[in-house]
């Protein structure tokens, strides 16, 4: 199986079935510079699918198939983002074609030609009702910020435990591209294998973007706190993080999902943290009112300002899901502040940049201190947050 037939198989996977991106991916059986190659083209032609939309489909007389979609997409992406050489795109990827949806080669054949012929007609990044709404609310100049900062491929970043310039000065000598970030950050280039990193056995540092990291640093946590909760835990960065940060606390770390809590587990204790781990939904927490001295609430959302790193976000959910992830997000706020002593200070944050996620959430809640977010730039991801105290 080509590395091309692959990527078109996840494509569609993605496309038709709404599989989340990692696991269209998960099952490639290729190794090496095939896998990496699946990879580039499957995330590269989500990131940069709308952007390229009007491109090839001028070729197109009526809208095609997802197959051929996919596959136009992705002849689309290595022409003129990769740089492709303009025979072995083709051919390639009508081959792949032919492998999944053959009726649909001779198709995508004399598009992908006419394509080749042409000047570039690229379209906005972002899907039309995200970029009407972020206009609406951030403005033109700031949207088309944001559109291009979410079409770059991100960076690796890790939370480093200890000395992080001699874990810098080790990574050179090894011939790794790493440049320090925030506090105790590292960024690398990808593709980096991380387990193989130096200091990975020893849990000398875990994954996670650096606005996750500002995110959890933001939190307020009193010397004396005994309690410090973190809802919708997995996969464990910002508890691991919460652990660090007040270690003679009882670190409490509430997931609904029993694989995600698996995971919870397995990375606290490649870092040898613990905490105490609850099977649970966290709009429904089982701890008792006024428990906690802090409480971290990173809630399920749209993953908006995430998409360069999950860019099948754009295919899975459209306007009318807002509401939805809006009224679940409002009970996870509300348990938060349920479980917070008097005083006691809560985190509100989503990777999400929609305002019915962020202000629209956080609107006349008690204790509200500030908001801020943070935008997608070549570092960190897009947040938005908001500070409360209980009265």
């Amino acid at each position: 199986m080509s590395a091309r037939t692959e990527a078109l198989r996840a494509l569609v996977s993605v496309l038709a079935r709404r599989q989340r991106v990692e696991e269209a991916v998960a099952g490639v059986r290729l190794q090496g510079a095939d896998r990496r190659l699946v990879h580039e083209l499957v995330y590269g032609t989500l990131r940069h699918w709308h952007r390229l939309l009007s491109d090839w489909r001028r070729f197109a007389r009526k809208k095609p198939p997802v197959p051929a979609a996919a596959a136009l997409a992705m002849g689309a992406y290595q022409l003129r983002v990769m740089g492709t050489p303009p025979h072995a795109a083709v051919h390639e990827t009508v081959a792949a074609v032919k492998a999944l949806a053959p009726k649909l080669a001779g198709f995508v054949n004399a598009v992908l030609r006419r394509l080749v012929a042409s000047e570039p007609r690229f379209g906005h990044a972002l899907p039309d009702w995200v970029r009407a709404r972020w206009t609406r609310a951030f403005g033109k100049a700031r949207t088309d910020a944001i559109a291009e900062a979410l079409l770059a491929t991100p960076p690796i970043t890790l939370r480093i435990r200890g000395d992080r310039d001699a874990w810098l000065a080790k990574a050179q000598v090894e011939g790794i591209s790493a440049k320090p970030a925030g506090t105790q950050a590292v960024l690398l280039t990808p593709p980096v294998e991380i387990a193989a990193l130096a200091g990975y056995a020893e849990g000398a540092f875990w994954v996670m973007d650096l606005a996750a990291q500002e995110i959890a640093e933001a939190l307020p946590i009193p010397e004396d706190a005994r309690v410090v909760v973190d809802l919708c835990a997995a996969p464990g960065g910002k508890t691991a993080l919460l652990a660090l940060r007040a270690p003679a606390a009882c670190i409490v770390a509430v997931e609904r999902d029993a694989a995600r809590m698996r995971r919870l587990r397995e990375n606290l204790a490649r870092l040898r943290l613990s905490a105490a781990c609850m099977l649970a939904d966290a709009a429904k927490a089982p701890l008792a009112e006024n428990a906690a001295d802090a409480v971290l609430v990173d809630a399920p959302c749209s993953a908006s300002g995430v998409a360069r790193r999950r860019p099948d976000v754009w295919f899975r959910h459209g306007p009318r899901d807002l509401a939805g992830f809006a009224r679940e997000q409002r009970a996870l706020l509300s348990e938060a502040l349920r479980i917070a002593r008097p005083g006691g200070w809560v985190l509100y944050a989503v990777c999400s940049l929609h305002p019915e996620e962020g202000e629209g959430v956080v609107e006349g809640m008690p204790g509200l201190v500030r908001t801020w977010r943070i935008w997608p730039d070549a570092a960190h991801d897009g947040f938005f947050a908001a500070l409360l105290r209980k009265p």
